[in-house]
C-alpha cells in the first residue's frame, strides 16, 4: 500500500510539469544577484490554495506587503517554512531541469535568467504559471533577503 501511496507521490510532485513554472517567475522578475534563492519561495507559494487565489487575483497595486496580509489574517503564510522544506528537492530537480533542456541560465552571481518560455496551459496549469509569474512581478523591487525577511522566514 506505501508503495501506491509513493507513486501518487512521485506523479503528483513532477518536475517536468512544475518545471515551466520558474521561467515564467525569473522573466517577470528579471535578474536578481543571488536570485536562485527565489526560486525556493515558488513551489509552496504557487502552489498552496490561498497564496495562489491572491496571485491569481493580484492587481497593479498589489506588493508584497498585501500578499502578507494584515496581521491576525495571514493565512497565505502559514507553515511557509515548512513548506519550503517540503518542496525544497523537487525545487531542485525542477530548476536542474529547467537548465539542462535551456530554458534557464545561472551565472556566476547567482542570478538567474529565463532563455526561453514555454506555456503549460495545455496541461491546465495556466493558473499556476499565472500566479508564477505575478509572483515575480511582486517579488522584483527587492533583493532576496529582504524578501526572506518580510515573509517572515528565518531559514532555508
Amino acid at each position: 500500500m506505501s508503495n501506491a501511496i509513493q507513486s501518487f507521490a512521485v506523479i503528483y510532485n513532477n518536475p517536468f510539469i512544475f518545471g515551466p513554472l520558474f521561467p515564467s517567475f525569473y522573466k517577470s522578475l528579471g535578474e536578481k544577484q543571488k536570485g536562485i534563492l527565489l526560486s525556493y519561495l515558488v513551489l509552496p507559494l504557487v502552489l498552496y490554495p490561498a497564496s495562489l487565489k491572491f496571485l491569481v487575483n493580484a492587481k497593479s497595486t498589489s506588493s508584497v506587503m498585501t500578499m502578507v496580509g494584515k496581521p491576525g489574517k495571514r493565512d497565505r503564510l502559514y507553515g511557509l517554512e515548512e513548506r519550503i522544506a517540503e518542496y525544497q528537492e523537487l525545487t531542485n530537480i525542477s530548476i536542474q531541469h529547467e537548465i539542462d533542456i535551456g530554458m534557464l541560465s545561472i551565472d556566476k552571481n547567482l542570478s538567474v535568467s529565463a532563455n526561453s518560455f514555454r506555456s503549460t496551459k495545455s496541461l491546465g496549469f495556466s493558473d499556476y504559471q499565472k500566479a508564477a509569474s505575478r509572483l515575480g512581478y511582486l517579488f522584483a523591487p527587492f533583493d532576496a533577503p529582504t524578501i526572506y525577511r518580510i515573509l517572515g522566514v528565518k531559514k532555508l
